[in-house]
């Protein structure tokens, strides 16, 4: 498999890119949301890991930040082909390939 490889999350349809770390495993983050991201010793784990990390920012940005949290999800639908509402308590991570 060839790194850095894209992801994306299911819930929110943001971009989830995840490269190998230098000192041994893993590590993702969601460009959309600098600052989010998290790391793991395998590709599940680190997925897992920045999963949690981005359903936290998520439910902060969507109570302080309401406008912003609308404006970031609303961007995601045409490459999701989806609508409508968006749960963002919890989401799966579903690869789409390298951009």
């Amino acid at each position: 498999m060839s790194f850095p490889k894209d992801f994306i999350h299911a819930a929110s349809g943001l971009i989830v890119r995840v490269d190998r770390d230098e000192g041994g495993g893993f590590f993702a983050l969601v460009p959309a949301l600098p600052g989010c991201g998290s790391q793991g010793e395998t590709i599940q784990e680190t997925l897992e890991n920045v999963n949690d990390a981005l359903v936290a920012v998520l439910g902060v940005m969507q109570q302080d930040q309401p406008e912003r949290y609308e404006e970031l999800l609303g961007s995601t639908t045409s490459r999701t082909g989806g609508g409508g509402e968006r749960n963002s308590t919890r989401g799966e991570v579903e690869i789409i390939g390298q951009l």
